[in-house]
């Protein structure tokens, strides 16, 4: 629902309670949850969703990495185009002093991100790096005092959400398809999506605001007449930046006009003159 919703621009994932993105799984479910065959089939295959569904979404993802990022935290990260993470952060992948597999796509996601040598020296030490270490490895895009994480993650997010979202969307694209296996990549699609920001309303919009000297105001229009002044008043009424806390607690979505309050079951628009339900089948 939010990766098809036009006024949703971009994904924050953050850990609550500040002290870890995520700060690995639990050891002691392992005799239980992992301990068969079928058990591991079916863990795995419940991550992977998670995994391949942030990875693919659309339209940017920013992790707000604060602590600990371990094991399965480093994993989820690197689903996400971005990673701004604090000073007292740390890094670790300890599969190899739990006797664990690693799959094919985690580690692929881990060498395209930081490359081969540092990704072995990650597999193969399990120790724990600091977050100046994930700077240099390349593992996060930037490291900041740790009482600035949330506001520069949030900064980076508004950001790229007041730029044209065709073009970051299709630049997105492209970037994965570089990393896919060539037989797999579809260039077709890549002119396609360049094409269409060049028919885009936002390509007027863009230059106009250039020659007038002012901000430009992006819908990601694939028209080039406008719509009915209605429904570009509501387009651009609604929400620019989705933020998504890496436990049961709320999501949130802010605008300029109010935020919408969303648990995992129903997410509702608070303003001062309407409230409206709908349901957040897509957080199932």
């Amino acid at each position: 629902r939010f990766a098809a919703d036009p006024t949703v621009r971009i994904l924050i994932l953050s850990g609550a309670g500040g002290k870890a993105f995520v700060s690995g799984a639990d050891i002691s479910k392992f005799e239980t949850e992992r301990a068969s065959a079928e058990a591991v089939a079916h863990y795995n295959a419940t991550t992977k969703r998670v995994y391949d569904m942030i990875e693919a979404f659309p339209k940017p993802t920013i992790a707000q990495i604060d602590g600990f990022c371990i094991g399965g935290g480093v994993a989820l990260s690197l689903c996400c185009d971005l990673r701004i993470c604090g000073e007292s952060s740390n890094f670790a992948v300890p599969a190899a002093k739990l006797g664990l597999g690693y799959g094919f796509p985690g580690i692929k996601r881990l060498v395209d991100v930081v490359g081969p040598s540092f990704a072995k020296e990650i597999f193969f030490t399990a120790r724990r790096f600091d977050a100046e270490e994930a700077r240099v490895m390349g593992l996060v895009n930037r490291v900041v005092p740790d009482d600035q994480v949330g506001k520069i993650a949030e900064e980076t997010a508004q950001m790229i959400a007041a730029n044209a979202p065709m073009t970051v969307e299709s630049v997105k694209y492209i970037v994965s398809q570089t990393v896919a296996p060539e037989s797999a990549r579809d260039l077709a699609e890549c002119d396609a999506r360049v094409l269409a920001c060049f028919e885009s309303a936002d390509y007027i919009e863009g230059r106009r605001a250039f020659l007038e000297k002012r901000k430009p105001k992006f819908v990601g229009a694939r028209w080039l007449t406008p719509p009915p002044s209605g429904s570009m008043k509501r387009r651009r009424a609604r929400i620019s930046m989705l933020r998504f806390a890496i436990t049961n607690r709320p999501l949130k979505a802010f605008s300029s006009r109010g935020f919408w309050a969303c648990p995992l079951n129903t997410c509702r628009w608070r303003s001062p003159t309407q409230t409206k339900r709908f349901a957040a089948s897509a957080l199932r």
